[in-house]
């Protein structure tokens, strides 16, 4: 069976995109402001928030200098400007959390869709919602299972960067500390290997469940698993492609982006479609379609034939008893 390169994937996609850019823009820019494909920046903004909220309630430098701010009228506009961003800032993440796995899935049906040569449209962003208690499952679990995976690189790292700052006050042992700083590296090195290997294992699994509503969170993760055995250099291969238009995106200042989103999905679907199986499926389908085509344009001579021979049947047949007539006489 032929293995499609990077650049096919590519091809195929811009294939797709022919004539559905608009659609695609629009479907890629709505998903990713509802964080299809990146749910967990919640965490980050609330622990962010708690760390720089602990520093300004204890240190009363800090403390002087708000109320300074707060004591005039524009000092009351900025602080309760910011406190706004901060809450609007918390609730975004609040609703990309729930609301991207689902979206996520939308998105990737959509262009399921569009690569394999059927009629996509803007609906489908939203057509997957009966799904969101499985995408969101699904989410969750993923998440638990790369955190677990990176746990232990990350409790290593954590010791050794612990016995780094503890082993910097003496000078006794410099041996130890010409070799902490190579620890640290390899323990973050074992902390991102699992995380990253895991990642592109279960990257498949929003596209699983899009094309298989029926599954569960568990089973689409694990047919993502069997399904990327093999792949996932494949897929990395794919993605460092893009390395040329990630540089066109940031020189145009993240214009380029939107156009790249659509590129990118595009090809990750046509990869998904090839590796799943069902590009093959499809382009049985579209040989089997085109011999019964084929067979259907053929039927009309043969009946051009018959129709051709009938008149001269029945000549025959309205000859017949005048000759009969002759010969008696």
């Amino acid at each position: 069976m032929y293995r499609s390169s990077a650049s096919d994937f590519r091809a195929k996609a811009r294939a797709a995109l022919k004539g559905n850019w608009a659609t695609a823009l629009a479907v890629s820019l709505v998903a990713g402001l509802l964080g299809a494909g990146g749910t967990s920046g919640g965490g980050s903004v609330g622990n962010s928030a708690n760390y720089v909220g602990g520093n300004l309630a204890s240190g009363s430098e800090f403390s002087n200098v708000l109320d300074g701010i707060y004591a005039s009228p524009v000092g009351k506009v900025l602080v309760a400007a910011v406190f706004g961003g901060a809450v609007v800032m918390v609730l975004y993440a609040l609703v990309c959390f729930f609301l991207g796995p689902i979206i996520d899935v939308g998105q990737k049906k959509y262009y399921i869709t569009l690569a394999s040569g059927g009629q996509a449209n803007f609906k489908q962003l939203f057509g997957s919602m009966d799904l969101f208690g499985k995408a969101l499952g699904m989410n969750i679990v993923k998440s638990l299972i790369l955190v677990a995976c990176a746990l232990p690189g990350i409790l290593l790292y954590v010791i050794v960067i612990a016995a780094f700052f503890t082993a910097l006050p003496g000078t006794n042992n410099d041996a130890a500390l010409m070799f902490l700083p190579l620890l640290s590296v390899l323990a973050l090195l074992l902390c991102l290997a699992p995380l990253i290997i895991f990642a592109y294992a279960y990257s498949m699994a929003s596209y699983v469940l899009a094309d298989n509503p029926q599954l569960g969170p568990v089973a689409a993760l694990k047919k993502s698993y069997a399904m990327m055995r093999g792949n996932k250099w494949r897929l990395f291969c794919l993605e460092i492609s893009f390395i040329g238009w990630v540089f066109l995106a940031v020189l145009t200042c993240g214009i380029g982006v939107l156009w790249l989103n659509p590129y990118t999905s595009a090809a990750q679907s046509a990869f998904y479609l090839e590796i799943s199986g069902r590009a093959e499926e499809l382009e049985n389908a579209r040989m089997q379609e085109a011999s019964q085509d084929g067979g259907a344009a053929e039927d009309p001579e043969p009946a051009a034939q018959n129709c051709d021979a009938q008149p001269e049947q029945q000549a025959q047949e309205a000859a017949g008893p005048w000759d009969q007539k002759e010969e008696n006489h």
